[in-house]
């Protein structure tokens, strides 16, 4: 018995058949449809979705924060495009596309990283000949809240994305020449779809469980400023005569705002002092806040107000931040893939043909040892036994790495370790040792002489 019937292997991949699909068939999502021109799927629930999350951003401090702590950090990573094996020019290309944009790469970057706010992010790719060579002109965004993707309605596979038009004064024209909307095919579209390990078909959200915080402080907020404000008017119980009580109410409620009042047959006045109920308000609020960060895995975010009330520690906490910079580093590896599929590929097949090297396209890490760190590291690796075998790649990359920190120009960093490892192998290696060896301490030296130098301020290159 076998678990493989090759004869169905081949006939299934000779037809490429696809059996089942990505759209559940017992969750029908409010707001997707299906376009009458194309036939495709549209998710429609974009608009509303997108403008709830920009006002919790307009209005709430601590969703800000969340904000800022999910794509700061994306927004700052470096992008890199590297040749795959057997490479004929692919990467160059993609290089010099991205350098020549009208629109700077990293303002895409940006754009991606709100994928993480807003479920999606929709670039339309605007194609232009340059010598003799089809290539981006720019990387055009498309605001979330009038865009919704698209999707093939037997598999679910995405087709682009649609957008709805709005003119002068916000009308629509279906009559006056201009369309209602349009469709981007995926030709000419590019679509960031954040969370897709849990819901490939709609992404998700990192601020979604925030927005429902968000929600429930309203409300709290609402009811803590109608207690501040009952409290802040003194209640007066005044002990009068039989027949009098109106009087004396009309007469006392008019020093709500302040003033002086001669009343009669008023045998004794009581004035009640606000209670302390705030502090109720205050711990609901502050919970809230907590989860709001907490469902980001941000919450060292908020030590410094926990700290404020003697309840903990304005240090950072570490394991805390790893953890946080850690889903940064999954978030990049995913949006450097949809740069990968839905932006290099294409680039490089129209250009190259369908066998093109797709090259290598990364985005950070995050989660990167700091400066000083990596410098402690070459002093160590400097320090080894001269027979040590150590990798070349290894000590080159942690070098440049270390260049870039310090504001060196990498080219003429990789020259002079170029050079150096030619000189000591030339050199020849030192007894029980091999010229690999010698090869990899010698640019071990020469990157600690750099480095040292450039530290101290001096020249950090030699002259030659």
């Amino acid at each position: 018995m076998t678990d493989l019937d090759v004869r169905q292997i081949e006939a299934w991949a000779a037809a490429e058949t696809e059996e089942g699909t990505e759209l559940s068939a017992y969750r029908h999502y409010a707001g997707m449809g299906v376009d009458p021109q194309t036939g495709d799927l549209v998710d429609y629930s974009g608009e509303w979705r997108v403008r709830d999350v920009e006002l919790m951003l307009e209005t709430d401090g601590i969703a800000r924060a969340a904000e800022q702590a999910l794509t700061l950090p994306l927004r700052g990573a470096p992008l890199a495009v590297k040749p795959d094996d057997g490479d004929r020019g692919e990467a160059e290309l993609v290089n010099e596309t991205f350098a020549q944009l009208a629109d700077p790469v990293e303002e895409l970057i940006g754009q991606a990283a709100q994928s993480l706010v807003y479920r999606a992010t929709f670039i339309e790719k605007i194609w232009a000949v340059r010598d003799g060579r089809q290539v981006y002109d720019r990387l055009a965004w498309r605001p979330p809240d009038s865009c919704g993707p698209t999707r093939d309605p037997a598999t679910g596979e995405l087709t682009g994305f649609r957008q709805e038009m709005a003119w002068w004064g916000g009308r629509t024209q279906p009559g006056g020449g201009k369309p209602t909307y349009v469709n981007i095919p995926l030709s000419k579209a590019c679509v960031f779809v954040h969370g897709k390990e849990q819901n490939p078909t709609r992404g998700v959200s990192e601020l979604q469980t925030a927005y429902r915080c968000f929600v429930d402080k309203q409300k709290i907020r609402y009811l803590w400023m109608t207690f501040l404000k009952g409290a802040a008017i003194s209640r007066v119980i005044a002990l009068t005569q039989q027949g009098s009580e109106n009087a004396v109410a009309t007469t006392l409620a008019k020093l709500s705002s302040g003033g002086v009042a001669a009343v009669a047959n008023v045998d004794d006045i009581t004035v009640l002092e606000a209670t302390d109920s705030g502090a109720f308000f205050k711990e609901a609020l502050a919970y809230l806040d907590n989860e709001m960060l907490s469902s980001i895995l941000a919450g060292f975010l908020g030590l410094t107000g926990a700290a404020s009330t003697g309840r903990g520690s304005f240090a950072l906490s570490k394991d805390q931040s790893d953890f946080f910079t850690q889903s940064q580093d999954a978030s990049a590896r995913e949006i450097a893939a949809t740069i990968r599929t839905q932006l290099v590929r294409p680039l490089v097949v129209v250009n190259f043909g369908p066998n093109a090297v797709v090259p290598k396209v990364t985005l950070g890490p995050i989660a990167r040892a700091t400066a000083q760190e990596q410098m402690d590291l070459l002093k160590g690796l400097a320090a080894a036994p001269s027979g040590t075998i150590l990798p070349r790649e290894f000590v080159d990359e942690l070098t440049q790495q270390i260049a870039g920190y310090l504001d060196l120009d990498t080219d003429k960093v990789a020259a002079a370790l170029k050079a150096a490892a030619e000189a000591a192998q030339a050199a020849g290696p030192a007894a029980g040792s091999t010229p690999e060896a010698a090869a990899a301490h010698g640019v071990i030296g020469a990157a600690t002489g750099i480095v040292a130098r450039g530290q101290a301020g001096a020249a950090p290159l030699p002259a030659a």
